[in-house]
């Protein structure tokens, strides 16, 4: 594990308070974008983890304060990463389908990886070592939770006669990227 990691904790309402901020802010944005994601995916599953990677693209750009504000055309960028975003979805799924221990294991693992890979460019072996070692070794029980509680809210937009999932879908995104932000920050 890097230095740039070895005493950062996550703070469960800042990631959520910051992440409603960012949603408030970038509404139209994150709204098309996920719209975009969600047809983009229903109509092919492998097209799952290049849609959330490029989600996730958009995201941590907002997250890290980029001075160049992301487009909705950003979401693309995640064909890039087309291999790695469904490796890790997969990985992410197959957990969920094995006594739903990827609620809490594997998915949380997945979605810390494809973070990594953004940042940092690793390949899908380090991102997944990256998100054991950040859960397992580091003890980072706090970014499960998130996941839960954002994928339960997500969830829940679903219920709302679908619609209410245009402003949860992205709150998922974003409060996962404020999670990962939290435990490594840019430098």
């Amino acid at each position: 594990m890097s230095e740039e990691t070895t005493s950062l904790n996550l703070d469960f309402g800042k990631a959520f308070g910051d992440s409603f901020g960012l949603l408030k802010d970038n509404l139209c944005l994150l709204i098309v974008s996920g719209l975009i994601s969600m047809l983009l995916s229903t109509f092919c599953f492998l097209l799952i983890g290049a849609m959330m990677m490029g989600m996730f693209f958009i995201c941590d750009r907002l997250v890290a304060g980029d001075e160049t504000k992301p487009q909705i055309g950003d979401l693309f960028k995640g064909f890039s990463f087309f291999v790695p975003g469904l490796v890790l979805t997969i990985f992410g799924v197959l957990g969920c389908v094995a006594c739903y221990i990827g609620v809490f294991i594997t998915m949380p693992v997945a979605l810390l990886g494809m973070l990594r890979i953004l940042d940092k460019g690793v390949t899908i072996g380090e991102a997944v070592k990256f998100g054991f070692d950040m859960i397992f070794k580091r003890k980072q029980w706090m970014f499960v939770l998130l996941v839960f509680v954002a994928g339960i809210l997500s969830s829940l937009g679903f219920v709302l006669c679908g619609v209410g999932v245009f402003l949860t879908l992205p709150l998922y995104y974003l409060a996962i990227a404020c999670g990962y932000r939290q435990l490594c920050p840019k430098a």
